[in-house]
């Protein structure tokens, strides 16, 4: 086994409260989550929180492997890189030795699954990567994406030459979604980032609509597509 599945999931949360929890369609947020990473059967999985009740939801669906995470690596400014190193900090020689690649998978993409997650460990031993994350199609073309300053505004890309929009969509314009992220040990402690640039390799793990839960309104987005998915 090389692969360890790290879920994030602290208490607070600017825009929802106790976001991890929330429910969704009659279940916590962090349970479409747990539910993919008991179909991941082989792999190991730790959940870093500073909060009992997410370790008491998790130890309920049988996931009682925690990081306890320090008031300090639970603030909102916390960066991700600064909470994933620490863990590795702690992890025993035994650890390192069990475990060479680490797989994020943020509670906030309860629309990810077990097939998208398998997909994309399946690219990464195969083509022998070292870091990976998960993308997805843009909605908002980038030619129609602008930046204000003041009074002032410019487009985020400008095309080189006037183009038919409809057109335009056709290209490959992607964002990252944060659904999936995987990474050697080797390349989080080196670059001290889950991305760098011409590094990472960029996969779309499945053609459907990419949400994540930031606002209440995206959890009624997700809640439709959850019921959509369901039929």
């Amino acid at each position: 086994m090389s692969f360890l599945i790290f879920i994030p999931a602290r208490s607070g949360s600017k825009r929802i409260k106790n976001k991890n929890l929330v429910k969704l369609n009659k279940k916590p947020l962090i349970s479409y989550t747990l539910a993919v990473c008991k179909k991941l059967k082989n792999f190991d999985t730790v959940i870093s929180t500073d909060n009992n009740k997410i370790k008491t939801v998790c130890a309920q669906q049988g996931f009682c492997k925690i990081h306890n995470r320090s008031k300090l690596l639970s603030r909102d400014n916390t960066s991700m890189i600064d909470l994933i190193l620490d863990y590795l900090k702690s992890l025993s020689v035994m650890e390192l030795k069990k475990y060479k690649n680490l797989i994020l998978l943020q509670p906030t993409s309860p629309l990810r699954t077990y097939r998208d997650v398998s997909k994309l460990i399946d690219i990464f031993n195969r083509r022998k990567l070292v870091s990976l994350a998960s993308v997805s199609k843009v909605r908002e073309h980038p030619y129609e994406c602008v930046e204000t300053k003041g009074n002032k505004w410019e487009y985020i890309k400008t095309p080189k030459k006037k183009l038919n929009m409809s057109q335009t969509y056709k290209k490959n314009f992607f964002f990252i979604d944060g659904s999936i992220y995987i990474s050697s040990f080797i390349f989080l402690k080196r670059y001290k980032s889950l991305i760098v640039k011409n590094k990472t390799k960029l996969i779309k793990a499945n053609d459907n609509f990419a949400v994540d839960i930031d606002e209440y309104h995206d959890l009624s987005l997700a809640s439709y597509y959850l019921k959509k998915e369901k039929k």
